[in-house]
């Protein structure tokens, strides 16, 4: 959640808002999915790529047009909101849990456009968003490696 606001932090214009936004309005769409039992295969797979292609988009930023984040940013958030939607319990209200994890992403993604922000201001956004983009798709990678050799 973080890598998105920090990709939208480095964007101008739109974007800056468009990405947070897109990837809050399909997760909302993946929650449902899932919520309404709707069984896709390989969503921890698809969490988990979603770091690798999130750290990567900020490493290699330049090399992105806006489209490609864009639908980048809604593709994974699908997988990001069915997790969410499966994984909530029968006893809970769907309301109170879906504004609660609707809320944490967009303070998350808030998060991530402050920090870049001030780097931007600061003069140190490129190094540390290519920095903290590198951390984030390793941790991704990992995660992967783990999925694949010990499947669920």
């Amino acid at each position: 959640m973080v890598a998105v606001g920090l990709l939208a932090g480095c964007s101008a214009g739109r974007l800056r808002w468009g990405l947070p936004v897109s990837f809050v309005m399909a997760m909302v769409v993946g929650a449902m999915i899932g919520a309404g039992g709707v069984d896709v295969p390989f969503i921890e797979i698809g969490i988990a790529l979603s770091l690798v292609a999130f750290g990567t988009a900020l490493v290699w930023k330049q090399t992105f047009r806006a489209p490609v984040l864009v639908g980048l940013t809604a593709g994974f958030a699908l997988f990001h909101g069915h997790a969410h939607g499966a994984e909530m319990g029968a006893d809970l209200s769907a309301a109170s849990y879906g504004i609660g994890f609707v809320m944490s992403t967009a303070l998350l993604h808030a998060f991530g456009v402050l920090i870049s922000t001030r780097m931007v201001q600061s003069g140190q956004q490129l190094s540390l968003v290519r920095w903290g983009g590198s951390a984030i798709a390793a941790v991704g990678a990992v995660s992967l490696g783990f999925l694949l050799v010990i499947p669920s």
